[in-house]
């Protein structure tokens, strides 16, 4: 998918969908477990694997336009500490199913609220790929 949108969209308009289609999924699969639609809950999963599938080529071409290469090593592992953090704090919980798709929907709604503030900014020239 991220392939064949590529060529077409930019790539902070590309997590922009990626994000929104996510965020759909979620709730769907939200509404597929608390109803017991096993059907709908699966397909969710499979649109939200496809987005997962578009999400890492898209994100790793927009932090190559957005960060700089110099500091590419610092920044991502600084991003690292938190998400492992994160990560860690959500297996010492004892979340149910419904109340784990619901924080997956909220992290990803702030992920596309903060994709839609990248958006907003242009990207200067030193940093763009080939300048």
């Amino acid at each position: 998918l991220g392939t064949i949108l590529s060529p077409t969209t930019r790539p902070d308009s590309r997590l922009a969908l990626v994000c929104g289609a996510s965020i759909a999924a979620f709730l769907a699969i939200d509404v597929a477990v608390s109803g017991h639609y096993l059907r709908l809950c699966f397909c969710a999963f499979l649109v939200f694997e496809c987005m997962v599938g578009a999400y890492f080529p898209t994100i790793g071409m927009l932090k190559s336009e957005l960060v700089p290469e110099n500091v590419r090593g610092t920044v991502y592992n600084m991003c690292r500490v938190p998400l492992n953090a994160l990560v860690v704090c959500l297996l010492l919980t004892n979340l149910t199913l419904l109340e784990c798709y619901g924080l997956c929907a909220s992290l990803v709604t702030v992920a596309l609220v903060a994709t839609c503030l990248v958006r907003r900014h242009p990207v200067p020239a030193k940093h763009k790929l080939g300048a």
